[in-house]
């Protein structure tokens, strides 16, 4: 299953729409007002059923859809055939990927509609609950930084420091 835990209360929520088979790979995708703040978050939860391939369940093609805010079940996506999706990401441009185990693919859809955009082989059998696009790490884990370095002055009197150059390579950030 899923669960949303609260660390006001420090209590966990399950939720997962029944009749899709197995809970796998989640992603979750964040948008932020003008001003930084929360204004949406939304789950995608890929489904596998373990039947095999093509499963004869009719389960295997599904990805559920939740508001994270409210926990509220919206409508799922439908991949249109029995691919066996074991992970989902979304990538910087907010399209939702999927790996798929029955058909080795990838298959990206737009999450706001539901279209299967396309599918790419991708070897045999995939497997991943990863952060494969590293959407997770730039919007979510990772958001703000910092950086402390001391720097060590000449060891024999005073140093006057005339001026610091520092150059970074910051996540998106044009280099």
């Amino acid at each position: 299953g899923v669960a949303r835990f609260d660390p006001e209360t420090e209590t966990w929520t399950n939720f997962l729409g029944k009749g899709r088979g197995y809970a796998r790979g989640v992603a979750i995708r964040v948008d932020t007002a003008a001003d930084g703040s929360l204004a949406a978050a939304t789950v995608f939860v890929a489904h596998h059923t373990w039947g095999g391939c093509p499963s004869n369940q009719g389960q295997s093609r599904h990805v559920s859809v939740y508001d994270a805010l409210t926990l509220t079940e919206l409508p799922f996506l439908d991949l249109g055939a029995e691919v066996a999706p074991v992970g989902v990401a979304i990538d910087a441009a907010g399209k939702l990927w999927t790996v798929n185990q029955c058909d080795s693919t990838a298959t990206r859809l737009d999450p706001m509609t539901g279209a299967v955009e396309g599918s790419w082989g991708v070897g045999l059998n995939p497997y991943t609950y990863s952060d494969m696009t590293g959407y997770a790490l730039k919007t979510i884990t990772a958001i703000k930084g910092e950086y402390r370095h001391v720097f060590v002055g000449w060891p024999e009197g005073q140093t006057s420091w005339d001026s610091v150059d520092v150059q970074a390579l910051l996540p998106g950030a044009e280099s």
